[in-house]
Order: C-alpha cells, then structure tokens, then sequence
C-alpha cells in the first residue's frame, strides 16, 4: 500500500487545494483559483477548526472535504435530499488510483510535465497531476473519456490495482473501472476524518451514485459502501442516494478502534476550532 501522509485542512492549507480536481470542479464547490473562501468553508472552520482532511502520496493528492449539513455551496446534490441533524456533509471527495495521476496532465507543481489537462502536479515533480482528464468528461486521450488517468494493463485488460488490493468484493468492483476512487485511499480518508470528527458529529453523509462518478461532490455507491458507509433508504431510486457512517456506535471506550484513533491524534497535528467572524473582529 503506497506511504500517504495525511493532514486536516486547516485555513492555511485550503490554498493547496485550489483548483484541484481541475479549476472547473474546484469552482463548484468555490475553491477555484480566485474564488473567495466560500460560505459552508468558513463555517468548517468555525466549527471544527478544518474543511476536511487530505493527503499526499505517490498517487497525487487525495483528500474529502466536508462541511455543517445546513451550510452546503450552491447546486450541490446534497442540498436536495433531507440530511441529519448535526451531521458533517461530504463537500467533495477524491481518492486517485495509484498510477493514474501521473500522466493527467501539466501541473502547478514543481516540474510537472506537459500532458493532457490542467492540473495540480505533485511537489516531487514526475509530471504527476489531477487535471482535467481526471473528470471523464473532460478527457482527451482515450475513448472511455477518462483520459489518461485510465491506465489499463492491456494484456488483461484490468487496472493495475496490485497496491489497494484486499478491500472486499465491492471495493475491487470500484476498483476494475474507477481510477480515481481509490479503495485503500478512501479508507484512510475516512478513518482519518472520524478520528477528527469523533465526538463532535452524529454521522458523516455522502451522495452515492449508481454509476462511474464524474461529478467530485459525489461518488459511486460501492465506493461509499467499502468504507462503511450504509444506504439511509436503501429502497430509494433517486440518481443521487444518501449515504450514512453512524459515528455514534463507530467506537467505544475500550475497543481497538478507539485506541487507534487516539494514536492517530497523538501522531498528527491537532485543531480545533476556530473563533467565528464576530469573535475575530
């Protein structure tokens, strides 16, 4: 499994994901390159000190960004469907496959190589970024328009997946065809947010969709679903479906779950949250 260093997105750090997945992504959720920090981002940071969590790897940068359930950016699919009451909302999530961010495109990053998109390279250099085919309706080179981000072992016809294998059934589905829901990303995604929001939510929420998700506010379903994620109303048919990770019975206080997640804390900076606008004036 590839090294990923992960950090909550506390407001000094919001810059570095300007842009990403590409500046028309980013600007539906207002963190495109000269967009002010938006509304649901202000309110992240008031209220647990951070906008989500991220990190930094091999494979790019990944990250899931989540806001207050009654303060979500303008149009975004989750603002149509009822959500709990004190639950975080997932803003925007992207977990790239290993591999296939390194040829998406020219990036902002130090030495990044000419390619297909804009984009964000990594700070290693190598080229490596998310641009524009990371959304597949953006892609260029490849006909299942996912650019070239779809990187596919063309003597079987499968993703090279070597490294996020052993997530279940669900995941390696997600997996065959998805290059930027990483299983293995996700959940270190996800186990990091709890760890930061434990205690301070009921639940985290998410939108799932039933197909391939071109759209970063929401993803496919098995995706959510292998991180422990579960259908609120698993009868619903809607095109954007409501998903739930009930942190209220994640952990107690005795088990391995608590335990690491306190380790994790010890071992990553800490925030907490920031003073509102009138209190700062």
């Amino acid at each position: 499994m590839p090294l990923r260093r992960l950090r909550p997105v506390t407001r000094d750090l919001v810059d570095r994901l300007r842009g990403l997945p590409d500046d028309p992504a980013a600007h539906m959720w207002g963190l495109g390159h000269g967009d002010p920090l938006p509304d649901w981002a202000e309110a992240a940071l008031e209220t647990w000190g951070m906008i989500g969590v991220s990190y930094h790897g091999p494979d790019g940068l990944g990250f899931l960004l989540v806001a207050p359930g009654d303060v979500l950016p303008p149009g975004h699919p989750m603002g149509r469907i009822p959500r709990a009451r004190g639950a975080a909302v997932v803003v925007a999530a992207l977990a790239p496959q290993p591999g296939h961010s390194r040829d998406a495109g020219s990036g902002h990053g130090r030495n990044g190589a000419a390619g297909h998109g804009t984009g964000c390279g990594n700070e290693s250099g190598g080229g490596s970024g998310h641009g524009t085919a990371a959304l597949g309706r953006h892609g260029r080179d490849g006909k299942n328009g996912h650019g070239r981000w779809h990187n596919v072992d063309k003597s079987t016809n499968r993703h090279d997946d070597s490294s996020d294998s052993g997530w279940g059934a669900a995941g390696a589905a997600v997996e065959d065809r998805d290059p930027f829901h990483s299983v293995a990303g996700g959940h270190q995604l996800t186990s990091f947010l709890v760890g930061r929001l434990h205690g301070s939510v009921t639940a985290i929420e998410a939108g799932g969709v039933e197909t391939l998700s071109r759209d970063p506010r929401v993803a496919p379903t098995t995706w959510w679903e292998s991180l422990g994620f579960r259908l609120v109303d698993p009868l619903d048919a809607a095109p954007v479906r409501r998903l739930q990770l009930d942190l209220r019975g994640t952990v107690v206080a005795d088990d391995w779950g608590h335990r690491i997640l306190g380790w994790v804390r010890r071992w990553s900076p800490e925030v907490s949250p920031e003073p509102n606008s009138a209190q700062r004036q």
